[in-house]
C-alpha cells in the first residue's frame, strides 16, 4: 500500500516515512469499514439485539415487557424465542435492560425493565 501511495504521489526513489504512514492509516481506516461490514457474519447475534434495541427506541415495547412481546410480533430479526432471549441477554449485558423473575404457579415468569437512561446512550 505504501508503495502504491509513492507512485500516486508521482514520487521517485524508494519509499519514504511519509508513504508508510500514510498506508498505516490508510489500513486503519479501511479495518474500521471491514468490521462493520463483516459484523453480521462474524457476531450474528448482534444484529438481533440491534432489532430489539431499535424497536426499545421507538417505544414499541414499553418500559417493562416479556420474550413473547419481543418475538409475538415477528419483527425482523426477532422472530422466535431464541433469536428474542439472545437479543435481550446482549441488552442486559450493554446495561439497556434488567431482568426480574417470579415464581408462579407453573414456570417463573421473567419481566425485562427497559433502562430509564437508554434515551441517553
Amino acid at each position: 500500500m505504501a508503495l502504491l501511495i509513492h507512485l500516486a504521489n508521482d514520487e521517485a526513489g524508494p519509499v519514504g516515512y511519509d508513504c508508510v504512514k500514510a498506508a498505516i492509516a490508510w489500513a486503519k481506516y479501511l479495518e474500521s469499514h471491514a468490521h462493520r461490514i463483516y459484523a453480521p457474519v462474524l457476531n450474528p447475534d448482534m444484529e438481533f439485539a440491534k432489532a430489539l434495541a431499535v424497536k426499545i427506541k421507538q417505544g414499541k415495547l414499553g418500559q417493562r415487557f416479556t420474550i413473547k412481546d419481543v418475538y409475538g410480533p415477528h419483527w425482523s430479526n426477532l422472530t422466535d424465542s431464541g433469536q428474542a432471549r439472545t437479543a435481550v441477554d446482549i441488552l442486559i449485558d450493554y446495561d439497556w435492560l434488567t431482568a426480574e423473575t417470579e415464581s408462579t404457579a407453573g414456570a417463573p415468569k421473567t419481566t425485562y425493565f427497559v433502562n430509564p437512561n437508554v434515551g441517553e446512550l
